[in-house]
């Protein structure tokens, strides 16, 4: 069937393509509909989010935040699953996971989302009582809340900042 007549200098339909274009132009109409919808959904965040994250983190860094994340995007409905460790994410149905430190396994792919520096404080009156520390070492000596690292359930280390006099030692006077 001929739906064109072509000339050298026109092109119009014949009574068949005339036809043919009324029967689908309502097709056409919707596929561009549909086209229109899922480009909107592409670019739209909506549905669930199953999150694993320290409860550290959580209290500390991210609860300030919600409100604001969540007006944003009203339609997104978040799940937090609080724990130390991370745990097997696919199993879970995790869909993402937010750390402390380094990532420690190679098969996650992982994005620096903060830097958030650690310190070493204490109260005058606990420094009156038991003496300043000079170096990370005299810390053994001292009454510490020590956070555990989920990995290896063992305290991290004390360091420092590898200045002359580390800056977790300095006096601040406040």
């Amino acid at each position: 069937m001929r739906l064109l007549d072509r000339t050298t200098r026109s092109v119009t339909l014949t009574d068949e393509g005339r036809r043919f274009y009324e029967e689908v132009k309502p097709h056409l109409n919707a596929i561009e509909d549909a086209a229109v919808v899922v480009a909107g959904a592409a670019s739209a965040v909506r549905g669930r989010l199953k999150v694993n994250v320290d409860p550290f983190f959580l209290t500390l860094v991210l609860a300030g935040r919600l409100g604001a994340f969540c007006e944003r995007y009203p339609d997104l409905s978040i799940e937090f699953v609080t724990r130390e460790h991370v745990g097997d994410l696919v199993a879970e149905g995790i869909d993402l996971a937010v750390r402390l430190g380094q990532p420690r396994f190679a098969s996650l792919i992982a994005r620096k989302l903060i830097e958030a520096p650690i310190l070493t404080v204490a109260s005058p009156r606990y420094l009156e009582r038991h003496g300043h520390p000079a170096h990370p070492r005299d810390l053994t000596g001292h009454r510490c809340l020590q956070f555990l690292d989920p990995y290896t359930r063992r305290p991290f280390e004390w360091g420092s900042s590898g200045a002359k006099r580390p800056s977790m030692f300095r006096r601040q006077d406040r």
